[in-house]
């Protein structure tokens, strides 16, 4: 075959090939398109959330040192708190941890609850307090179901985990994250399939506490049942009650 002939063949060849691979390349984004129209359409909804690895969880409470640190909490008062709980019976026995935080529930009733409208969820998924509207009535307190909400003893106004959204706008995680020895966070936008956090939950067994309160958007990993009782243990209820005592 002459080398021009040969030339010629082989682009077209080629250019077939191309065609044949766009071909069924348009199929799949129409099959992608099907399956996840928000998402191809660009309506996919954000929610920032966490997942806690829970066995990579020390207790070294270093979170809660700097949430407060960060956030300027004031004593007595808890954004984020490390719960120890006790298990087995001697000469086996074994503490579990349990980080909490706000859930920034996709319903959050505490947003439900208060009647003045001063907790509201934002677009992006996280929800916070409107100080200049909250008159600390407290029920969004009584109706939070993870124990996230408390009274500031200085403003008198409600105070919880804002997922340090001002570092998040910023584009740095939140403090706990970033301070956390054993890498047992990951923050990031679980409504993004391509986020750390979100292919976390998809790909390992996670859960919620109490999911049917709201549909919480923290998630763990490893999680067993004595932490995933929500109980406060005796050092966060000291010192709940000495919070309570300041207002």
């Amino acid at each position: 075959m002459p080398q021009a002939v040969e030339v010629e063949a082989t682009e077209k060849m080629e250019r077939k090939e191309f065609l044949k691979k766009m071909a069924f390349g348009a199929v799949g984004v129409v099959a992608v398109a099907a399956a996840f129209p928000g998402e191809i359409l660009g309506a996919r909804k954000k929610q920032y959330g966490m997942v806690i690895d829970v066995r990579r969880c020390t207790g070294c409470r270093a979170c809660m040192v700097a949430c407060k640190a960060e956030n300027n909490v004031p004593l007595g008062g808890f954004r984020n708190w490390v719960n120890y709980t006790e298990t087995g019976s001697y000469p086996t026995v074994r503490r579990a941890m349990s980080p909490r935080l706000c859930n920034h529930c996709t319903e959050p009733e505490c947003v439900a609850a208060c009647p003045v409208k001063a907790i509201y969820k934002r677009e992006d998924g996280v929800v916070l307090v409107d100080e200049n509207k909250c008159k600390n009535i407290k029920l969004c307190i009584t109706k939070c179901p993870y124990g996230a909400i408390h009274t500031d003893p200085v403003s008198l106004k409600a105070n919880k985990c804002t997922l340090c959204l001002h570092r998040v706008e910023a584009g740095v995680v939140p403090a706990c994250v970033n301070t956390c020895q054993g890498r047992a966070r990951v923050f990031g936008d679980l409504g993004d399939p391509t986020s750390e956090a979100s292919r976390l939950v998809a790909t390992q067994p996670t859960t919620t506490l109490r999911p049917h309160k709201g549909s919480p958007n923290i998630h763990y990993i490893g999680l067993d049942e004595a932490g995933a009782t929500g109980e406060d243990d005796e050092w966060m209820k000291m010192n709940r009650e000495f919070s309570s005592t300041r207002r």
